[in-house]
């Protein structure tokens, strides 16, 4: 059954559970939505719990590292996957449970990652006139920013990971704005103590010039295992495949580039791998300098000739290699934890915006 196909009888699936459910959307809201831990502090997190929203491609990295860091950091925690929600009651319903459950847990904080535009906009409106604190999250901010602009004006605070767009909501006058950068769940991602059998692997979809970049290193004579959709043979790493793959490599290789040609972005690879005990070799930009130091904690590369260098005599000397990956996974558990940055995205939330 094709994939077309299969995404066709789901949504009528879920159609026909919209028309025959007539619960209403308080009821649906007490009976889906409960409080998950006993903290100070309440925070309802709204995001996508299936990856692109598609069940069929397992869970989504915000549901693995916002969500699940959230619910072992010490909050209240409500979780609202709107995604799931709209599958089976439809976005209008999807929107008055959001409704339901703000006036109902009234919490201190709404954490929304967004991805789809299937929120009402009336109910965004609504939640800033409340005490409760509204953080939107973008994602692709660099390349979703005008699209999302009627979004993320009506939050009290906005967090991106793009410098270039912080810098540019800056000038339009906005303080409110956070600029963030990637962490790890640290919970989930951890050094394991595994046998070290992979020597490289490069975790990433194969578009743009990742397929050149890996054969450039293969031809080099170094043995790199690529993992993501589009490589030849590649099938989906669940979660764990992951945390195992990065428990069992001695180098994991990373670059930038985004399926936009001329567009370089930091991505989070370089966290997990430091927090499993993999040395990062990674492709020098500013912010890769701004959160690791160069040559102790992380090794950075300029063009493919230095990375096959790089690659090959760290390899080659063990007790150099980990030496860097211990400090690289110091920094990591000390700065660039999920937990840490939602605790300063709180914070500033929270205070006078400057």
């Amino acid at each position: 059954m094709n994939r077309a196909l299969r995404y066709g009888k789901r949504r009528v699936k879920a159609l026909l559970n919209r028309f025959v459910d007539l619960r209403t959307p308080e009821v649906l809201a007490a009976e889906e939505l409960t409080i998950l831990g006993q903290g100070e502090k309440c925070v309802l997190y709204v995001g996508s719990k299936y990856d692109y929203a598609d069940k069929s491609r397992g869970l989504s990295y915000e549901h693995y590292h916002f969500y699940h860091t959230l619910k072992n950091a010490g909050y209240s925690l409500i979780y609202f996957p709107y995604d799931e929600f709209e599958q089976k009651y439809g976005a209008k319903k999807m929107s008055r449970m959001l409704r339901e459950a703000l006036y109902y847990y009234q919490p201190d904080i709404l954490l929304y990652y967004h991805f789809l535009d299937w929120i009402d906009h009336e109910v965004w409106k609504e939640v800033a006139s409340l005490p409760t604190r509204s953080i939107i999250m973008l994602g692709d901010d660099m390349l979703r920013h005008e699209e999302t602009r009627p979004i993320w004006q009506l939050f009290n605070c906005v967090v991106t990971m793009e410098p270039k767009i912080y810098e540019k909501r800056r000038k339009e006058g906005s303080r409110n704005v956070f600029l963030a950068k990637w962490g790890v769940n640290h919970y989930l991602y951890r050094d394991l103590g595994l046998e070290r059998v992979h020597d490289v692997v490069f975790v990433g979809q194969a578009y743009g010039q990742r397929p050149a970049i890996v054969a450039k290193l293969r031809e080099a004579g170094i043995n790199v295992l690529a993992f993501g959709r589009g490589w030849p043979g590649a099938k989906r790493i669940s979660q764990s495949g992951f945390i195992k793959l990065y428990n069992q490599s001695k180098i994991v290789f990373n670059t930038h580039t985004t399926p936009k040609p001329d567009l370089i972005a930091m991505n989070a690879r370089d966290f997990e791998a430091a927090a499993c005990g993999s040395l990062i070799v990674t492709q020098d930009i500013p912010e890769v300098r701004e959160c690791f130091e160069v040559g102790r904690e992380a090794v950075v590369y300029k063009d493919i000739e230095e990375a096959v260098e790089k690659i090959k005599y760290y390899l080659e000397h063990e007790q150099e290699r980990e030496v860097i990956v211990r400090a690289g996974h110091e920094r990591v558990l000390r700065e660039h934890t999920n937990e840490k940055k939602f605790r300063e995205i709180f914070d500033f939330a929270e205070g006078p915006q400057k």
